[in-house]
């Protein structure tokens, strides 16, 4: 699921918690999930935080001994389906069973530790969309021929849908690095890696004009593209908790150090620890980018 989870976002989207002193710290419980409407249920990462300073260490930081399920509810919130999960290496629990994540559906994770805690999050997953015209193969780098897409619209229960938009490069070698990313590298010492993957800021769908079909017109920024050559370009739609916790997180750090990041009155909407269990709609498309 890594692999899919980078694709939709910038690098990984991961835990931080506040800044505390050492003697200040108490152990906190932390999930990562994402389900991705249409596609299979993902993995469930389950962790614990470190103190600040404390040397990260993924098997350290692992609980390999909780109970997982993810439920599909009705809507009425009692059960519909229960899957359960199996542990395999630091934390990740994968599903017994492969089975499709269902759009416009509430589901529910509960992890239960051993000595009976428990961490709970309940998610409704985005409406499936598709896109309507014709994408061309090729553009030009920052030419006036904008990568434009025309999208049926998502849906959420409650609410105008959000997007985000991911620039995933495929041929990722130093020399097709584009301008500005090149000096970033060059001059700034800027670690490459970083830039493999770059995505837009949450946008409201009221920003879109419509086409007579109702389709919303969507243009992906040149910003987005920092390698040329191939580029897989997916536009996603968000679920609540994605959108919390993006909106409400003061800096996105790379990497899975829990306890050193800085990130500051996140808004997890998890019971009983912190993290993020959320869910998205996506479409994915390949370009070709040229100087």
């Amino acid at each position: 699921m890594k692999k899919a989870l980078l694709s939709i976002f910038f690098l990984v989207i991961l835990y931080g918690c506040d800044l505390y002193e050492v003697e200040q710290f108490e152990e906190t419980y932390a999930i990562e999930s994402y389900l991705i409407a249409d596609e299979n249920l993902p993995q469930v990462m389950v962790t614990k935080t470190l103190p600040i300073g404390a040397k990260f260490n993924k098997n350290r930081i692992a609980i390999p001994n909780a109970t997982v399920e993810i439920s599909l509810l009705k809507a009425d919130g009692s059960i519909d389906e229960k899957y359960v999960f199996f542990h395999t290496k630091s934390g990740q629990y994968l599903p017994e069973t492969e089975v499709l994540v269902k759009p416009k559906r509430w589901y529910q994770l509960t992890v239960t530790m051993t000595d009976g805690s428990l961490v709970e999050a309940k998610t409704f997953v985005p409406d499936t969309f598709t896109i309507a015209n014709e994408i061309e193969g090729a553009y030009v780098y920052q030419s006036n021929s904008k990568i434009s897409i025309s999208a049926t619209p998502s849906s959420y229960y409650n609410r105008s849908s959000y997007y985000m938009f991911t620039a995933e490069a495929v041929e990722t070698v130093e020399e097709n690095l584009t301008p500005y990313y090149k000096d970033l590298v060059k001059d700034k010492g800027s670690w490459i890696n970083s830039y493999y993957i770059n995505s837009s800021e949450i946008t409201n769908e009221n920003k879109y004009k419509r086409d007579s079909s109702g389709n919303l017109s969507m243009e992906i920024p040149w910003s987005l593209f920092a390698f040329y050559g191939q580029n897989d370009v997916s536009i996603s739609a968000i679920d609540d908790n994605i959108y919390d916790y993006m909106r409400s997180s003061d800096d996105i750090t790379a990497g899975t150090t829990l306890g050193s990041t800085s990130v500051q009155n996140v808004k997890y909407n998890v019971t009983g620890g912190i993290g993020i269990f959320g869910s998205l709609a996506r479409v994915t498309k390949r370009v070709e980018i040229t100087p």
